[in-house]
């Protein structure tokens, strides 16, 4: 993460892992589908990049991952320097070679989460206690949050601008969640004995920029039952570059080495209102992590 003409710049984005957060897309006539399931594949000045991307990490995420041994990038994403996630796994094995076998098995949990946020405050990470659902959960920002952060210690973004945001999220009263998923059917349509059903999802889409727009989607919850409304960045494939300079139109994902992306405020507050519109708790989060960021 650099500086940049009063933007954001991330560089090195890894858009090809498997498990990345960015997927190629592609517009067709009637909808939007990956650029994998394409017959030609080829990056089109028409295709976009859809980033889900994130605001906060809990910490006891940051455990639980090196405990399944994780790589941390797969938890923490690119918003967080690379000393500090190495401090923390070698701050966790060396843990694990140094406790005995009862003191692992009773404390090591409670004795990792210390020294955990002991690291975080040496790497100037701020950690935000939020209550959920009776309990106190803890977590640090990230990506979304961090770039936010970054613009604000760097006077791209005002104190004035922050509580413009603070404002606007305290006067929010309505939610997208309140728009559910529609099923329909016709049982007059019925293939061996099975009659046809749709599921349609609420999407809303916002432009930022010639670069840059927003869509938010309500999807079922990965690890959980229910529903939540999705946030993604999507950039234009148009105006991106590799981390060479070179332009991506052209090239094939496969073949790609990463890229560049240039978040200016605009993008950077636009993303942080649609978290806060998607729903009630997202909005709490935000307010936390806004009064966190001007405090720090």
């Amino acid at each position: 993460m650099k500086i940049v003409d009063n933007k954001i710049v991330l560089d090195n984005i890894p858009v090809i892992a498997h498990t990345s957060k960015y997927r190629f897309k592609r517009r067709t006539e009637k909808f939007s589908d990956y650029l994998a399931l394409q017959s030609d594949k080829i990056i089109a000045n028409t295709d976009y990049i859809e980033w889900q991307i994130s605001y906060d990490i809990k910490i006891d995420n940051i455990y639980n991952a090196l405990k399944k041994e994780k790589d941390l990038d797969n938890v923490i994403g690119n918003s967080k320097p690379p000393e500090l996630k190495q401090k923390i796994t070698e701050c966790y094995k060396n843990l694990q070679s140094n406790l005995s076998a009862r003191d692992k098995k009773k404390y090591f949990k409670k004795y990792f989460l210390t020294l955990l946020e002991s690291i975080l405050q040496q790497f100037d990470e701020p950690i935000v206690t939020k209550r959920r659902n009776g309990k106190d959960v803890k977590i640090i920002i990230n990506e979304l949050s961090d770039y936010y952060r970054e613009a604000y210690k760097n006077n791209i973004i005002s104190r004035n601008e922050v509580n413009d945001l603070l404002n606007f999220a305290n006067s929010t009263n309505q939610y997208l969640d309140a728009y559910n998923i529609v099923r329909e059917w016709n049982n007059n349509q019925t293939v061996s004995g099975f009659s046809l059903r749709w599921e349609k999802y609420p999407l809303f889409v916002s432009d930022v920029n010639d670069d840059f727009f927003i869509e938010i989607i309500k999807k079922h919850m990965q690890y959980a039952i229910g529903y939540q409304n999705m946030i993604f960045l999507c950039a234009k494939t148009y105006n991106l570059k590799d981390i060479d300079g070179d332009s991506i139109i052209g090239k094939d994902p496969k073949n790609l080495k990463n890229i560049t992306f240039a978040l200016d405020k605009n993008v950077l507050t636009q993303t942080m209102k649609a978290f806060i519109i998607a729903s009630e708790n997202h909005k709490k989060d935000i307010i936390d992590i806004l009064k966190t960021i001007i405090l720090n």
